[in-house]
């Protein structure tokens, strides 16, 4: 999904084995260079991700949730 990955990763429909073949071959004809790249910029993603943002996000959603269906 690219919004969880962004571009730190090559994308894939799941449901299509061309598709998937092609990230493979993607991935096995990038070089040391490219592939640390892709590392780095994994990394980096990642670390917007964390369990109390993503609590924090949840409680959110479900309070604009239920302020609607309470007004």
């Amino acid at each position: 999904m690219v919004e969880i990955a962004g571009k730190a990763a090559i994308l894939v429909d799941p449901e299509q084995t061309d598709s998937i073949l092609r990230g493979w071959r993607q991935l096995a004809d990038m070089n040391q260079s490219q592939r640390q790249a892709l590392i780095r910029q994994a990394k980096q993603q990642a670390r917007k991700f964390d369990w109390q943002t993503t609590a924090q996000q949840t409680l959110a959603y479900y309070d604009q949730v239920l302020s609607h269906t309470r007004g």
